[in-house]
């Protein structure tokens, strides 16, 4: 089994340098361009057409999918979901796989960068911060795949310390890079985006609760927690942060790690809650870390707003007020699980009319139009 894997990531390779080569013969990156009287339409081997056999020509906008992106992405998505069942309690018996999986799904990320950096339409302050990336890439990709070559005792030290180096390298690296910019609303959309999908994990933990069998009071409850925090992110993510601002993204990135990992806390402790065998101050504890990251986070973003959506000293000292005050109180009565959710729902509620009034005032304050929060 372990040389079959070698074998398909040799093949994933080839593949990759196929598709890489191919795209850096090209001469143009457009979806299609004319020299010479030709029509050439690049996908991954130019197609040449000359003019003089062209009566009749219909560009539609799907003209312009890169089909470079469409065999890179169900590349990333075979790797996904191969590391995906791999993940376990056995997880020792497939680490080395897990390696090789791991650094090839790196591998397909620095060649994605290698094509960028030879387009001709990539400026030079672009290719700047396309080095940046290409360090990172590679030297994560080989550092799991040394990884894999090691011994047990050794190879999980040195795929961590991988792992942590690719995420520690952007802020080094795009920190000391003043040319760099990012699409700030694209970013915001796509980090949105997988906000939405935890949401949706969340969602489907809570369809057991609404069920003939279990349906209670805690499927309120929960449900209402569950739209308090939608409403208190995108409040933030979707209407309050400045699109237009200058950040590199990189806050905006790495302050979404403790929003992914919260909303997952919250997600796990709805069922641990009112699990009679569970530790109860335990899990109220692990409840309200959840919520803590995930409120902390967001807040931390309120630098970025618009100015007239700035938070004050005053906001920021309501809302931890409101959480400490949660803590405490659901820790006293902890042993009593509907005093717990209770509690938590009038916070979760607490914190997102706070956001809905700050938003509807400051907007009318400063007389802007469209502002509407729905």
């Amino acid at each position: 089994m372990y040389t079959s894997m070698i074998f398909i990531m040799i093949i994933i390779m080839i593949i990759m340098l196929v598709v890489t080569i191919s795209l850096l013969k090209r001469k143009n990156w457009e979806c299609f361009y004319i020299e010479n009287e030709i029509l050439y339409l690049p996908s991954l081997f130019v197609k040449e057409i000359p003019l003089s056999n062209i009566r009749n020509i219909e560009f539609v906008k799907a003209a312009n999918v890169r089909y470079i992106e469409s065999i890179d992405s169900n590349i990333k998505m075979g790797i996904l979901l191969f590391i995906a069942n791999m993940m376990g309690p056995d997880w020792q018996q497939y680490f080395n796989y897990l390696c090789w999986a791991i650094g090839t799904l790196t591998l397909t990320l620095f060649f994605q960068y290698l094509v960028e950096f030879f387009r001709k339409s990539t400026d030079n302050v672009n290719r700047e911060s396309i080095k940046g990336f290409l360090w990172i890439t590679g030297l994560g990709s080989l550092g799991v795949y040394l990884a894999a070559l090691l011994p047990i005792y050794v190879r999980v030290y040195v795929l961590f310390a991988s792992i942590l180096l690719t995420f520690i390298m952007p802020i080094i690296l795009l920190s000391k890079d003043k040319h760099y910019q990012v699409n700030l609303p694209h970013l915001i959309e796509r980090i949105s985006l997988l906000v939405i999908i935890t949401f949706g994990e969340m969602i489907m933990e809570l369809v057991n609760f609404f069920t003939i069998e279990n349906f209670s009071i805690y499927s309120v409850l929960y449900f209402i927690i569950t739209l308090s925090l939608f409403l208190f992110y995108f409040g933030q993510f979707d209407h309050a942060i400045d699109e237009k601002s200058s950040q590199k993204g990189l806050f905006l990135v790495y302050s979404h790690y403790p929003i992914f990992i919260g909303l997952i806390m919250i997600t796990v402790s709805m069922s641990f809650l009112l699990n009679p065998e569970a530790n109860r101050l335990f899990a109220t504890s692990f409840y309200y870390i959840g919520f803590g990251l995930f409120q902390a986070a967001v807040l931390a973003n309120g630098p970025y707003n618009k100015h007239y959506l700035s938070y004050s000293k005053s906001y920021y000292c309501v809302q931890a007020t409101l959480y400490l005050a949660a803590l405490i109180l659901s820790l006293i009565f902890a042993s009593n699980p509907i005093i717990v959710v209770s509690i938590t729902t009038i916070f979760a509620l607490a914190i997102t009319i706070q956001f809905i009034y700050f938003y509807v005032t400051q907007n009318k304050k400063h007389s802007i139009s469209n502002w509407g929060l729905f």
